[in-house]
């Protein structure tokens, strides 16, 4: 070779495999005193107390996750986590145990977020995990229902069982069907929207009146000053 001539860019680039058997000490040191890790493989006892009496017991490295998750989410307060992994590994499995373990601590209603041929999924899985669970499949045509029965239930007396909520993807996209009610009043200034239950008048947010026909036109749902209907 001759030492004369020019270096190229070709010469100065290295594969990354050699870069990091070079450079990953270096590196990892840095990586490790910038970015201290939450979780250093010590496990909560308590924790895996909780997992260890699930009906399906994540296996060892299932179980580093959802320490892992567990402490950026309970110890240092983050308000969120990524579980990043290959298909078929348990990331299921793995965010359930998280969710039983978050129940232990306080957090007993989990909210799923699912595409929607896997709601079903989703519930057959945290059944055979968790089975004193309690879970709300809100994907059909009755998701109105069932949250009307659980807005019935608001204030009554908690049994301590944690709750799933699968919400399927595509139906928490859709539109909410109410519509504001209201009868129309006349006065000397003109027509106003009343309440149908009480005919208090409906307010806007500077307590003035609104007029029946701008009230038409709003997708809010106003509470009645009057009776709270």
């Amino acid at each position: 070779m001759d030492m004369n001539m020019p270096c190229t860019a070709s010469d100065n680039v290295i594969a990354l495999n050699d870069f990091i058997d070079e450079f990953g000490e270096g590196l990892l040191d840095t990586l490790n005193h910038t970015h201290p890790p939450v979780y250093d493989g010590r496990g909560n006892p308590v924790r895996q107390a909780v997992m260890n009496a699930l009906a399906r017991k994540p296996f060892p490295a299932q179980a580093d996750v959802v320490h892992a998750i567990c402490a950026l989410l309970l110890d240092q307060n983050e308000r969120a986590g990524v579980i990043n992994a290959e298909m078929g590994t348990g990331k299921t499995m793995m965010a359930i145990a998280v969710a039983a373990v978050m129940a232990n601590e306080g957090y007993r209603r989990s909210l799923i977020v699912s595409p929607p041929h896997l709601v079903y999924k989703w519930r057959r899985e945290i059944l055979e995990t968790v089975p004193e669970a309690r879970v709300w499949v809100l994907n059909g045509p009755d998701t109105l229902a069932k949250l009307l029965k659980l807005r019935e239930q608001l204030g009554q007396p908690d049994d301590g069982r944690p709750e799933f909520f699968v919400l399927g993807r595509v139906r928490m996209r859709m539109g909410f069907h109410w519509i504001p009610v209201a009868t129309p009043k006349r006065t000397l200034f003109g027509r106003f929207a009343a309440c149908p239950d009480c005919g208090h008048m409906v307010l806007d947010n500077d307590n003035e009146p609104i007029r029946f026909e701008v009230f038409q036109q709003t997708e809010r749902q106003p509470a009645c000053a009057g009776c709270g209907g």
